[in-house]
């Protein structure tokens, strides 16, 4: 959350003594910060921290990292009767209060999308072995363009944050996660 973390520290490198004031170091490729925190709880292997005094540039990267995930934690899945999805073309539907969704079409062949999203407004078309794309809707972007990488990390993000997910769904993360492999390592 914006108001601290939880972090899994297997080999007590926080010295896990609830009370103790650590400094967390945040990192971004363009901007570093020592973030003094407090620890509140810790338990087996999770240390919560408090952050103490959070610089507003920090609250303003934080908040933009933490949104896909809380996105993906409000998405619901849309139970309807087969009939209903097998007419309009979609296997699985899912929905979020403020205008995300996942459509996921069932598997023809490579060159047709296996899902759409919308995120932050933007719409996408998953394929199965390549990089995503922006669908004819999204204003901003040129149909049938490359999403950006940043794109894609939310992406992921806002799909590992959905609770109770399908067995779709987490065949999007690996799809997902293997484009995301190629995109940052293109030798892979």
């Amino acid at each position: 959350s914006l108001g601290g973390t939880c972090l899994i520290d297997e080999f007590d490198y926080l010295q896990s003594t609830a009370g103790n004031v650590v400094n967390l170091e945040l990192v971004w490729p363009d901007f570093v910060k020592v973030q003094p925190s407090v620890i509140i709880a810790a338990g087996y292997t999770k240390r919560h921290l408090r952050f103490l005094n959070l610089d507003p540039n920090c609250f303003v990267r934080l908040n933009v990292l933490l949104k896909p995930g809380y996105l993906g934690l409000r998405m619901r899945k849309i139970y309807t009767p087969t009939s209903r999805l097998i007419n309009s073309g979609v296997s699985e539907m899912w929905a979020g209060l403020t205008g995300e969704s996942i459509s996921i079409f069932p598997y023809i062949n490579d060159y047709l999308p296996i899902a759409e999203i919308s995120l932050f407004g933007v719409n996408v078309d998953i394929f199965p072995e390549s990089v995503p794309v922006y669908r004819a809707g999204s204003s901003e972007f040129m149909p049938g363009q490359r999403i950006s990488l940043e794109f894609l990390q939310n992406l992921l993000i806002f799909l590992l944050n959905i609770q109770s997910p399908s067995e779709a769904i987490s065949k999007l993360v690996e799809i997902l996660s293997k484009v995301h492999r190629k995109y940052v390592d293109p030798m892979e």
